[in-house]
């Protein structure tokens, strides 16, 4: 398929023109990972049928390195976030980046999304914590400041304690 097939898919995707994508996915244009930039630009207006119709066409919700989370994260798109966790999106991946973009942006829905379905909110050092107290986004650094402290206290705790031997 000719880069300008993928770019009109790509594009397409961007402005939830789903009649196109379908039309440019039966051509082929989505075949060999090529739909994954796609699926970002969809994520990123929150178009979730176009999203649909890219996922069911067999674009991974964690293609891009999971670029369209990082996305629908970082623009406030609750639903796309959603549908991407729901198609298989790992809310763990680069250490729970997707969670500091959301954090960052001050989208506390989001946060709170990505929470449950297995973020962490200590990943990077506590970033997204970090991230919500320098943008400004009181409600979003709270919901955080517990859990920062709670998964390191958690994780602690199933480290083993040292061992000492005693010779006698």
């Amino acid at each position: 398929m000719c880069l300008q097939a993928r770019f009109l898919l790509a594009a397409a995707a961007g402005a939830g023109d789903t009649r196109v994508v379908r039309t440019l996915l039966r051509a082929g244009a989505g075949v060999g990972g090529c739909g994954g930039r796609a699926l970002v630009a969809a994520a990123s207006g929150g178009h979730l049928t176009t999203m649909e119709v890219l996922l069911s066409s067999g674009v991974s919700a964690r293609a891009e390195n999971g670029a369209a989370l990082l996305a629908a994260c970082k623009h406030g798109q609750l639903p796309a976030a959603q549908l991407l966790l729901r198609g298989g999106a790992d809310p763990r991946a680069d250490g729970s980046r997707a969670l500091c973009e959301a954090a960052a942006s001050g989208h506390l829905c989001i946060v709170v999304t990505l929470l449950a379905a297995g973020a962490q909110a200590s990943a990077r050092g506590g970033m997204a914590l970090r991230e919500a107290q320098q943008a400004g986004h009181a409600a979003v650094a709270e919901a955080l400041r517990g859990l920062v402290g709670a998964q390191q206290t958690a994780a602690a705790a199933l480290v083993p304690a040292p061992m000492t031997l005693r010779v006698n």
